[in-house]
């Protein structure tokens, strides 16, 4: 780890955006007579706007305007009822230039589901209500984006690897942080455990924040409880981010034929994304050690940009309380 300041650096060029993957979420519910009852959530904005995204089905826009619009946490949701045949087209314009994405999901009411994603390279299908496909692997990709698109959680994971010093400490740590946010990942997948999304991320930033200080006292040489015992810190605090991960599927939704196997594979798609994390920065840092200056090879520097990026974090999500 002792060239992680200029990993780190790399890395906070886009962090400081804040951990945004948020995808819009498009859900299509057949009803009796051919009528589709339509959700549409878009992602809001800084200024609470929702993102610009139009959909459109055979060509034609949907007008929201007279639907039932609310807010829900960090997302615009809107609702109507549409007269809609067995096969249609669906386009979403706007994806490329607002760098979004869509995850569709679909129930023909037959107890069948299928999933779909909807992104700049391809932002228009076909869909045939009567054919199924639960796109499983959708779910598995989506939790390899979220993790890896998610700087929060990768800062925390960051922090971990500055803090813990050995490999089995290592590998105990991170065991750690997978076990307990694989557990509050489910409860609150499947409606065990309900909490608001914004005090959620703004602990989940205040955890970045703890971790960092810890840094900073070790390398003061002072020792503290979580420097012994840095996998109990990523057990209690991967709770946390096991909730984090779990808002976005609720704002997505599973399918109600296959949610076990929706969460398993956005699970996997985590854990993957995360050590994908953790072995490239690994695998980084210790190259850069070989050729780094002295200046590069401290622990405080990016421990305070970790830190300042988090504090940062946690203020403007407090904001949205």
């Amino acid at each position: 780890m002792k060239s992680f300041l200029s990993v780190v650096l790399l890395f906070l060029s886009f962090a400081v955006q804040s951990d945004d993957m948020r995808p819009a979420a498009l859900r299509l519910l057949v009803q009796d007579e051919g009528q589709v009852a339509v959700t549409w959530r878009l992602p809001l904005q800084s200024d609470n706007q929702p993102i610009p995204l139009n959909l459109k089905i055979d060509g034609k826009a949907i007008d929201f305007s007279n639907a039932l619009a609310y807010r829900e946490n960090l997302y615009w949701v809107a609702k109507v009822t549409l007269p809609l045949e067995s096969t249609f087209d669906l386009l979403v314009e706007g994806l490329a230039v607002n760098r979004a994405e869509v995850i569709v999901s679909i129930d023909n009411g037959r107890g069948n589901s299928s999933t779909y994603n909807l992104n700049a390279e391809a932002a228009s299908l076909t869909i045939d209500m009567t054919r199924q496909n639960n796109g499983l692997f959708n779910y598995l990709r989506l939790g390899v984006e979220h993790i890896l698109e998610g700087a929060d959680h990768l800062l925390f994971v960051a922090a971990l690897l500055l803090l813990v010093r050995g490999i089995k400490a290592l590998l105990a740590t991170i065991t750690a942080f997978t076990f307990s946010h694989s557990i509050t990942l489910v409860l609150a997948s499947l409606g065990y455990i309900n909490l608001p999304g914004p005090p959620v991320e703004a602990v989940i930033a205040l955890s970045i924040i703890f971790v960092a200080r810890e840094v900073i006292q070790l390398e003061r040489g002072k020792t503290y409880f979580s420097v012994q015992k840095p996998w109990l810190v990523a057990l209690c605090f991967g709770l946390l981010h096991g909730l984090g991960f779990a808002s976005v599927l609720a704002q997505i939704g599973l399918p109600e034929d296959g949610i076990i196997g929706a969460l398993l594979m956005f699970n996997l798609g985590v854990e993957i994304g995360q050590i994908i994390f953790v072995l490239a920065v690994l695998s980084l840092t210790k190259a850069l050690s070989f050729v780094a200056p002295a200046w590069l090879m401290a622990r405080l520097w990016p421990t305070y940009c970790i830190g300042s990026v988090a504090s940062f974090w946690m203020i403007e999500r407090m904001a949205w309380f």
